[in-house]
């Protein structure tokens, strides 16, 4: 199974993952941040995410900084999974190393070429009992 995805305006990769709702949404592959989704709080809550408190999360020039956590259920690679978002204030919508960790991850700007590939490597996470 594999999710194709493309360069956006500023060069950055990104692919569509679709919310548990069914709605689906676009994100930046980010490597350098260890979570799951990175999200401003407007569209957390469009999607059917919930707020579950708040965490420090340290930023790219090590300061860290509090952050409104969200948890809530997407669809990645055909399962339903249940994760975690960090609200990003205004930032662009990420995927982090918390789901790319499972998947290979092809990158090449030369080749025009962003896809993401199944079989998970170990065990996805947060599976959703249906």
């Amino acid at each position: 199974m594999r999710i194709d995805g493309h360069f956006g305006n500023l060069g950055c990769p990104r692919v569509q993952i679709e919310a548990g709702t069914g709605q689906v949404f676009e994100v930046v592959l980010n490597t350098a941040f260890a979570g799951e989704l990175w999200m401003p709080r407007g569209i957390l809550r469009s999607l059917g995410f919930v707020s579950r408190g708040s965490v420090n999360v340290e930023m790219a020039d090590g300061t860290i900084k509090p952050a409104e956590l969200f948890a809530g259920n997407i669809i990645w690679f055909g399962q339903k999974l249940r994760v975690s978002a960090v609200d990003s204030g205004e930032n662009s919508p990420c995927v982090g190393m918390g789901l790319l960790q499972y998947v290979s991850t092809r990158i090449d700007p030369a080749k025009n070429l962003v896809y993401l590939e199944a079989p998970f490597e170990g065990m996805p996470p947060h599976p959703v009992e249906e």
